[in-house]
């Protein structure tokens, strides 16, 4: 009889041993779980809108307190989508804090780069990069009879250097901008827009565009008129070499 106790009270003990240890699993595989929630942070967003031979267009997004990883990047202009403030990091310095505004261009020379999002806000900007194909010649073409120069009144130039030009276009409603020389060059639809459009080499017509199209011109001698409603807003990247 004192067997038979005794080998009940074991099974007892062994059942009561396992079951805690299974406790103790669940609960370890939890916390785990939960601290794997906790310190895993957003996938930086990277949307590529344009590629062609000569050129890409890439969006990026960090949340903020998001790093990138250190990447390589090669000639290239960074528009600003809104206002934000990054941790900057190239070539293996540290360069501190960069604060850029919404409208904002800049350029950077071929490095290893990264940046981390130090502001409250999401961190938006676009990135036109040059590739290494040889752009297509222009030399019939005069970059200083451009847009800027027959409509100072409608262009904001944001950065001009060795390699870009980037310059902001307003027309209002009826507005045009007369014949002028456009070298190899990215036009960013910053709303939607409806123009007349009249090249040397495109012909004549009519073209819609919403916010956030991308397209690509070379070289060409051209005229514009917004035969919409509101205002045309859009950007011109243009590649020098």
């Amino acid at each position: 009889m004192k067997t038979v106790k005794a080998l009940v009270l074991s099974i007892f003990v062994l059942l009561a041993f396992y079951s805690c240890k299974n406790g103790q699993k669940e609960k370890t595989e939890t916390t785990v779980e939960t601290e794997m929630e906790t310190v895993t942070e957003p996938v930086t967003h990277i949307e590529a809108l344009f590629e062609n031979e000569y050129a890409t267009v890439t969006k990026v997004v960090l949340e903020p307190g998001q790093e990138q990883d250190l990447h390589q990047g090669g000639e290239r202009l960074i528009y600003s989508m809104n206002d934000y403030t990054i941790a900057w990091e190239e070539n293996g310095k540290d360069l501190g804090n960069k604060e850029w505004k919404k409208g904002n261009a800049h350029s950077h020379a071929p490095g290893m780069h990264k940046a981390k999002n130090v502001g409250n806000e999401a961190a938006e900007w676009l990135v036109f990069t040059r590739t290494e194909t040889e752009l297509p010649p222009c030399d019939e073409y005069d970059d200083g009879n451009d847009v800027n120069s027959v409509k100072p009144e409608s262009t904001l130039v944001l950065l001009d250097d060795e390699y870009f030009k980037a310059m902001q276009v307003t027309l209002n409603p009826n507005e045009s901008i007369p014949d002028h020389n456009g070298i190899n060059r990215i036009i960013y639809a910053l709303n939607d827009y409806s123009i007349e459009y009249m090249s040397d080499h495109a012909g004549s017509g009519n073209k819609t565009f919403k916010k956030g199209d991308v397209h690509w011109h070379e070289a060409c001698k051209h005229s514009i008129k917004n035969i919409g409603t509101t205002e045309a807003k859009f950007l011109v990247v243009v590649y020098k070499k």
